[in-house]
């Protein structure tokens, strides 16, 4: 093989493994910092956001804007506090899992699945390879030991916390769920793949809103 060939080759895996770093990096940002944050700022401001547009709404649509409001901000608390219990949930079993594998840091890493399990179908790989990389520094047997503490907390995420603690905050198919999250991944990432249900949440009352406002002005009529 030429050096030429050699250095191609170097070069490929090389540029594959920048990638890589770039991409776990920017969902390891998003789902620590970003997501986290922006609860935070929602639950802290939402009753203002609620105020600011009362107050520039026309009087004879402010009963309907009023109500369309309330239903907005309890039905997006319901939904992120969900995700919030889910999420600690989760993480709660990876580190119980993680302890007794005798992982290094156990604790970390349990918290870490704990978060990047807020992004759908992404987070919880983003979340497993941290502690299987720990574990197989230490031994492979740890390694395993992380990688069935995941499929554990996964299993119990798909058939138990999402069915009957998600689903029952948001009235949505599933199969719309998925679509609308995979949508919203290309157009805006993993941020796009939290926001897609509660931006489908406030569209599907502002429509139920809208459409009882025009049924009052035309029953008048």
């Amino acid at each position: 093989m030429k050096p030429q060939d050699l250095q191609k080759i170097g070069n490929t895996i090389f540029s594959g493994i920048t990638d890589l770093v770039s991409k776990v990096s920017y969902y390891l940002f998003t789902g620590i910092l970003v997501i986290p944050l922006m609860f935070g700022m929602y639950f802290k401001h939402h009753n203002k956001i609620g105020s600011y547009i009362q107050a520039y709404a026309p009087p004879e649509h402010a009963e309907g804007i009023i109500r369309a409001l309330k239903s907005i901000g309890r039905e997006l608390e319901d939904f992120f506090s969900a995700k919030m219990l889910e999420s600690a949930i989760v993480g709660l079993i990876c580190c119980i899992g993680f302890y007794l594998g005798g992982l290094e840091g156990w604790l970390f890493l349990g918290i870490l699945a704990g978060f990047l399990n807020i992004i759908p179908y992404l987070g919880p790989l983003l979340g497993a390879i941290p502690p299987v990389i720990v574990g197989y520094i230490d031994s492979p047997i740890t390694a395993v030991f992380a990688v069935i503490t995941v499929i554990i907390a996964q299993t119990i995420d798909n058939l138990y916390l999402i069915p009957f603690m998600i689903s029952e905050k948001v009235d949505i198919n599933p199969l719309l769920s998925v679509v609308l999250t995979l949508a919203a991944s290309k157009l805006l990432g993993p941020l796009g793949m939290i926001l897609a249900i509660p931006i489908y949440i406030i569209y599907k009352i502002i429509i139920k809103e809208s459409y009882r406002e025009l049924v009052n002005i035309y029953s008048k009529d």
